[in-house]
């Protein structure tokens, strides 16, 4: 050390507190506590609940002894400064130290340290979505709540309504997810939690004004004397209901209908229209007024009834419409009839289907039923004749001349087909076959003998294929004959060899990202020019730098299509050019083709994320698929369905919410996705196409760590403080919320959240003044969202401590002095009383501290709308007195990823030796281990030596402190040093232990084993990375506990059991 000090000498600042929350330890011995009995958790099962209990700490003390307790992280982040309550609430998950010390009249004991863990058993509402229906014609709305993990719905009169029955529009409700029976207008759906924790949503029920509409009737016989009427509502509303009314003044049942356009039928016989009706009489002669005239009624959703008065017009005069139905045969054509009374396909006169139809080809002399099938009348006649046909129907007969025409022309053809070697085929067949068809060649090249037989294509195909057929002219006799007809015709073909066509198109379809791909196009007629399953020589004649392609391969297994080498997938930007050889021996082809790709053809799976309040998250691609054609042509297809997007919670679950909507942008490429359900939170989202690589899995994926929304609403920075104005009974509260989506909204109740017990708000500040520290208070926060969390007080905090950065320096050094940041407050630090301009913030520097300038009292006034709170004050003494121990060197280091100190002293007088201390903060201190002086009686004049090692690691940052003990109790620190660690090793909490043990960054996978002194097992098993065992059966002794990492490396520790 270049400036060594002394401990009561050089190393001279010294600061107390005139408060019962001193700071710095005192000099006088104050004995440290021993051991906590119990530290009980209470799991986080709504934000912000969890809680740690200490019980049973020893020794017990008798007043104005007290214990107090602080909360920090594992990594060393204060969560609550020290408090007499021996309950550490409104916690988070996470892993927790737990620090207790005593403090006596004489001063602070040294602290005991206790680890505890928290996690969520908190299950919040996953929305899917909030779905209004419109109200039609009165208040028939409906909103319907799809969500999960719901606990009770209600519907409030605003977005940021306090939770109490006189703001419900609609009361909660727990067993029925929607409301029904809603007039049009605006409404907000709160939905609960288990925790009563909830999410507000705006939704909007339009009205929607319906006239309905009823059609004519319609109607068509389906007897002699009976029709069928047919009628149709339009523009109607689930549910309603219809019916007709007769001239008798009867009604027919009435008839639901579920959908937006419903037909309502009605089937009757003629004798329901008129009681004169005589069926003996010629239909519709029988009816003697027509129109008949009837009512059609319809009930909508609102009960209101509409009769519409319709008549059913008197059917018109039979007639006859005739089709072809089978033209096929080459002697003979079928046909179909139809039959209506009024002209055919009328709305008002539909055809008859009956049976009971004859006909006659002869005049009359010879009759026959018409043939019916499938809901049609037909008959059959000869070709080339002109007929005067009759029907009879019901009595009735009417007459149609029909002209049958000669058959169809019989066309016959050959083509060729392939031909890129030295063989090709044809296809021969004919066109209207009616009979039996059959194809032979008749002529054909020299060598060509005897000449081959074609077969068809297909069973019963009129298109016969010759396969492998030498290069020249081909001719062929094509017949088609029948029972009747004979028809026969010649046709030639010629073969010859089909050029190599080839050209190049690029896509990034199926590509690694940032790459494309290219494919060969074949050119010509029907693909003739791939090389049937022949290897197919491909030579690179240019290629960018750093593309990679060989310079010659060979394709073996183009068929038919476009088709996309292996080596050719996953290409960079650049001119490519290629020839391409066609292995066919005696006969070769060749060709060349060049491709130049541009850098935005490249596959881009970027992707931004929007999220809204209503807990949807929009994923929009940058790009889509893109492509450059055979032909020279851009152009871009958005993803639509084909990328696979994941999205993975920082615990590592994979969640697949539901997709509630797809878009696309197609002259961009852009495709945009929305999911329903994602809680607020850090997410990494995985968007994967697929891909053709197996080589390079996952090649064309993107990930992205992305906070949707907000972190959740929480409360639990709040402060509940006593104090105002010197008043122990006065107090203020504030509660800044963090998370949410901000513009947060405060409301203030006492005792419980009730119409009657509002005390302050809704605010926009979330302090809250001239309160009883003795009185209990939930106070409640929505944000713009409309999602909410509440916080019920606990007894109010009596004081503010002051904390330093340092406990004791030489002169020179910097001091700082802090109190809690508390979120809404303002300060005012003072010295002796006297204000100290500009000094208005948490944290009081004092650079390189002068005896006596810098000695005095210091206090800081903190100011909460309008409560004032004074500190307690800290008082700065600078003491030279001589010390019996000279301290020239104290150096702490990492060695082996253990901390070894090393100090020395030049002389000591009546030391008693060295208490070990070590911080993960630097303010909070706990005691390692004890090494006595050296020195024989404690005095000596000569230099001495002392070393000690912590293997303990338990932050990433640690600190160390000596406390130099004289034989008479005094005592004094050292400066304090500190020592990184790349890596963390494991620990085991609480040792002693006497219900549970707990194993700390043990790396998952690892092998632990528990033995006693005599080598007798009493645990053996694999361990997560964080792992709890019970342990009240195992008996009291020394244990052995071995922590086998899977990468080889072991190690003990020895856990002492007690109960």
């Amino acid at each position: 050390m270049n400036n060594p000090c002394t401990f009561r000498q050089k190393l001279c600042l010294l600061f107390f507190f005139a408060s019962l929350f001193p700071v710095f330890q005192s000099h006088a011995q104050c004995p440290a506590p021993q051991y906590a009995g119990n530290v009980t958790v209470t799991q986080v099962t709504c934000p912000g609940n969890g809680k740690i209990e200490v019980s049973l700490v020893s020794p017990a003390v008798t007043a104005p002894d007290v214990y107090q307790f602080a909360l920090f992280t594992a990594d060393g982040q204060e969560v609550k400064s020290w408090q007499s309550d021996s309950t550490l609430r409104n916690l988070d998950p996470g892993s927790y130290y737990v620090y207790v010390r005593r403090v006596c009249a004489s001063g602070v004991s040294d602290t005991l340290r206790l680890y505890a863990s928290l996690v969520s058993l908190y299950r919040p509402v996953q929305l899917y979505g909030v779905y209004p229906s419109n109200a039609i014609n009165c208040c028939n709305g409906n909103i319907y709540v799809d969500a999960f993990e719901l606990s009770a719905i209600s519907l409030v009169n605003s977005l940021n309504a306090p939770d109490i029955p006189a703001n419900y529009v609609r009361p909660k409700q727990t067993n029925d997810p929607q409301f029904l029976n809603l007039c049009a207008g605006t409404y907000y759906v709160r939905i609960y939690d288990a925790c009563d924790n909830y999410i507000t949503r705006s939704v909007d029920i339009g009205l929607e004004t319906r006239t309905y509409t009823a059609s004519d009737i319609s109607r068509r016989r389906i007897s002699c004397d009976t029709l069928q009427f047919d009628y149709q509502i339009s523009n109607t509303a689930f549910p309603g209901t219809t019916w007709i009314e007769w001239p008798d003044g009867t009604a027919d049942t009435s008839r639901a209908i579920y959908n937006s356009t419903q037909y309502g039928q009605v089937s009757a016989h003629l004798s329901k229209l008129s009681t004169a009706y005589n069926p003996a009489l010629p239909f519709p002669s029988s009816v003697p007024a027509w129109p008949v005239s009837v009512k059609i009624g319809f009930r909508d959703d609102c009960g209101t009834v509409t009769r519409y008065d319709r008549q059913i017009a008197e059917p018109g005069v039979l007639q006859a419409r005739i089709e072809q139905y089978d033209g096929t045969r080459c002697d003979s054509v079928t046909y179909m009839v139809y039959l209506s009374n009024g002209p055919w396909g009328q709305f008002t006169s539909w055809a008859y289907t009956g049976k009971n139809v004859t006909y006659s080809v002869d005049g009359g002399a010879t009759w026959a039923p018409l043939e019916n099938a499938a809901g049609t009348n037909r008959f059959t006649v000869q070709r080339g004749q002109t007929y005067n046909v009759l029907f009879a129907f019901c009595g009735d007969t009417l007459s149609q001349t029909l002209t049958v025409p000669d058959a169809p022309p019989f066309l016959v053809s050959a083509a060729q087909l392939r031909g890129t070697g030295c063989e090709a085929d044809i296809y021969a067949g004919a066109a209207n076959p009616t009979g039996t068809l059959k194809v032979e060649m008749i002529q054909a090249p020299a060598g060509v003998s005897p000449f081959p037989t074609g077969t068809p294509t297909t069973p019963g195909s009129s298109t016969y294929v010759f396969k492998n057929l030498p290069f020249g002219t081909y001719t062929f006799r094509i017949t088609d004959s029948s029972a009747n007809c004979f028809r026969s015709e010649e046709v030639s073909a010629t073969l010859q060899q089909v050029p190599l066509g080839i050209k190049l198109r690029a896509e990034n379809v199926l590509a690694c990202k940032d790459r494309a791909r290219i494919g060969f196009y074949p050119t010509g007629n029907g693909g003739n020019t791939i090389s049937d399953d022949r290897p197919m020589i491909v030579k690179v004649l240019q290629q960018p730098a750093g593309a990679g392609i060989p310079a010659t391969f060979t394709v073996t297994d183009w068929h038919e299509g476009v088709y996309f080498p292996g080596q050719l997938q996953n290409i960079i930007p650049g001119d490519y050019a290629f020839e391409f050889l066609d292995t066919t021996g005696a006969c070769p082809r060749t060709t060349s083709a060049s491709i130049t790709i541009p850098p935005d053809l490249m596959l881009n799976t970027d992707f931004s994320v929007t999220y809204t309040c209503d807990g949807k998250a929009r994923v929009t691609t940058a790009s889509g698929y893109q492509y450059l054609s055979e032909f020279g042509q851009r152009y871009v297809q958005p993803f639509q369905g084909y990328p696979t997007i994941s999205f993975v919670t920082p615990s590592g679950t994979v969640l697949t919410p539901m997709r509630t909507g797809m878009s696309y942008n197609f002259p961009t490429g852009q495709t945009t996705y929305e999911f329903s359900g994602l809680t607020a939170q850090t997410y990494t989202i995985r968007l994967q196409l697929p891909e053709s690589d197996t080589l390079q899995p996952g090649c064309s994926a993107t990930e992205k760590v992305v906070t949707l929304g907000v972190s959740p609403l929480t409360l639990n920075g709040a402060r509940f403080l006593a104090g105002c104005a010197g008043s122990a009974q006065s107090a203020t509260l504030t509660a800044p919320a963090q998370g949410g989506s901000g513009a947060y909204t405060y409301s203030l109740y006492q005792g419980s959240v009730a119409a009657g017990n509002l005390v302050a708000g809704p605010q926009a500040s979330s302090i809250f003044n001239n309160l009883n520290a003795n009185t209990v208070y939930v106070v409640e926060v929505t944000d713009e969202c409309g999602s909410a969390t509440r916080l019920t007080t606990s007894t109010a905090e009596a004081g503010i401590p002051v904390f330093a950065s340092s406990s004791q320096v030489c002169p020179g050094e910097n001091v700082t002095l802090s109190v809690d940041a508390i979120p809404g407050a303002t300060y005012q630090w003072t010295k002796n009383g006297t204000v100290l301009a500009g000094q208005n913030a948490n944290q009081l520097s004092l650079p390189a501290v002068q005896y006596p300038a810098d000695t005095g009292s210091y206090q800081v006034t903190i100011t909460f709308g309008s409560c004032v709170l004074l500190s307690n004050t800290s008082r700065l003494t600078i003491n030279c007195t001589p010390t019996p121990v000279v301290l020239i060197g104290f150096t702490a280091v990492n060695d082996g990823n253990q901390a070894r100190l090393d100090w020395s002293t030049s002389s000591e007088t009546k030391n008693l030796g060295f208490d070990i201390q070590r911080s993960i903060d630097g303010k909070i201190w706990e005691r390692l281990g004890f090494v006595a002086s050296q020195a024989t009686g404690g005095s000596t004049n000569r230099p001495l030596k002392y070393t000690y090692r912590d293997a303990q690691v338990v932050a990433p940052t640690q600190y160390y402190r000596l406390k130099q003990i004289d034989l008479d109790g005094k005592t004094e620190f050292s400066a304090a040093r500190s020592v990184a660690f790349s890596s963390l090793a494991w620990q085991v909490y609480p040792n002693p232990a006497s219900r549970v043990i707990v194993l700390h960054r043990v790396s998952a996978g690892a092998r632990v084993t528990v033995t006693d002194v005599n080598g007798r097992e009493f645990h053996s098993g694999e361990q997560a990375a964080e792992g709890t065992y019970r342990i009240e059966r195992v008996p009291v002794g020394l244990y052995l506990l071995t922590v086998r990492e899977v990468t080889g490396g072991s190690r003990s520790e020895k856990v002492f059991v007690t109960h």
